[in-house]
This record gives C-alpha cells, structure tokens and sequence, in this order.
C-alpha cells in the first residue's frame, strides 16, 4: 500500500512539474533550445520596451550569460540602434571578458548612443582604449550622458575630481573635466591601462 501510494505521488509531481514547463515563467537555467528561443525573444522584444521593463530584460539577458553571447554579438549589428546600445550594456554587466573583441568592432558606432554604451562595456569589462571618449562625454550637453560616462570612470578608478554632472554650465564642469583629462595623460602609457591606442583629448 506504501509503495502504490509512493508511486502515485511521484506520478503526480511528474505531472505537474510538466503542466508547469509551458506556462511564461522559465528558468534562467533552462536547457539547450529553450533557452535560446527565450533569448531571441528578449532581443527582440528591446525596441518595444522601456524604462524598468527594458532594465529587467537586459538584466535576464545579462543572467544568461555564456548561452547569451552569440546572439548578443549579432544584436551589436542589428538595424536598430536600441537594440544596439542594449547589447553592449548587457555585456558590460555580464563581465565576460571573452566579448571585448565584439564590442572592438563597434567602438565607432554611427550613433552616439551606442558608441557610448560600447565605450562604457568596454571600459568596465578593463580595456582603457575609450577612456578618451569617456572623458569627452563629461561635457555633454546631455546631463544623462555625461552621469553615464562619469558613472563608468569613477566606478572603475575609483575617481570622481569633484565632477558634478548635474552642473549644466559647462564652465561649472571645466576644472574636474581638465583635471580627469590630466590625470589620463599621466597615466595611459601605463602598462595597467594600455589596451590600444586611445585618441588624443579633443576640447
């Protein structure tokens, strides 16, 4: 009587553990073709999202991690540059150091968004070859993308010389952002920070 009732219990959780595999809630770790199907639809759900939807699917995306980064690395060609931009934030937030070459590719993005994105991956997965870039975005006339750039640089040096990107004067910003530029003249000979060649400062 024990066994038959053992056996109808496992019977019933097999059941419901496969009613449960086709509703909308998946694993993260979920196997093989699944979880790519589940990838491709992330991606290419981006352009029509925004805001915190858009924040928590980069960061499932972000969650994939390994099984993400062939599609991410085609998501950095796509057509759309959200979709573009979103790819390079989701590979500087994975970490993943194997997908600096992708982002290489596409440091000179025609869009100023995901030039950016791809300079801040960059810049937090170690390479130091778009510091320069960064540096130049501090006087943005866009106050989110100068927090963007300033954000990257102190999170990875520890720095901040006082920069405020709130201060929308630019003369407000001029001494932290001559005193950033001077602080990456000293130091990008470096063998710590030499991953490429960056660009001169342009003012």
């Amino acid at each position: 009587m024990t066994r038959s009732l053992t056996s109808m219990t496992a019977a019933v959780v097999l059941v419901v553990s496969a009613g449960c595999s086709t509703g909308t809630n998946y694993d993260i770790t979920a196997p093989g073709k699944l979880m790519q199907e589940l990838i491709h639809q992330r991606i290419r759900q981006i352009p029509y999202q925004h805001k915190q939807e858009l924040l928590h699917n980069m960061i499932w995306l972000s969650q994939a991690g390994e099984q993400a980064i062939s599609d991410l690395t085609e998501a950095l060609s796509h057509e759309n540059a959200k979709v573009r931009s979103s790819a390079a934030w989701v590979f500087g937030r994975m970490g993943d150091k194997r997908t600096i070459p992708a982002l290489q590719k596409h440091a000179n993005d025609t869009n100023p968004i995901v030039a950016l994105e791809v300079s801040r991956a960059l810049l937090l997965l170690g390479d130091y070859s778009m510091v320069t870039q960064l540096i130049g975005g501090l006087d943005s006339e866009l106050q989110h993308v100068r927090y963007l750039c300033y954000e990257a640089l102190r999170s990875v040096t520890g720095k901040s010389f006082d920069y405020d990107h709130r201060a929308a004067d630019a003369g407000d910003r001029k001494k932290s952002v001559q005193e950033w530029q001077q602080w990456w003249e000293a130091q990008r000979n470096d063998p710590m920070f030499r991953t490429g060649q960056p660009a001169s400062v342009s003012r």
